[in-house]
C-alpha cells in the first residue's frame, strides 16, 4: 500500500496503532476502483458470451460436416 502511495503521491490510509481508516482521497480512489473493476469484468463477460455462442454455432454445423453412413 505505502508503494501505491508513493506512486500516487498521495495518502490513502490513515494508520493508526491498531488500526486504520481510508482518507477521502483514499475513499474516491477505492470507488474509482472498484468502478473499473465492474468494467472489467463486464468487457471479460461480453468476450466470453460471444466465445461461448461461437462455439455453440460451431457444434451445431459439425453435424453436417460429417459424412454419412456408406
Amino acid at each position: 500500500m505505502a508503494e501505491l502511495e508513493d506512486t500516487l503521491g498521495s495518502r490513502l490510509i490513515q494508520r493508526a496503532s491498531r488500526s486504520f481508516t481510508l482518507t477521502d482521497v483514499g475513499r474516491d480512489f477505492l470507488d474509482h476502483a472498484r468502478a473499473a473493476l465492474t468494467e472489467a469484468e463486464a468487457a471479460e463477460n461480453v468476450v466470453r458470451h460471444r466465445g461461448a455462442i461461437r462455439h455453440r454455432r460451431a457444434q451445431s454445423l459439425l453435424p453436417l460436416a460429417r459424412p454419412g453412413p456408406g
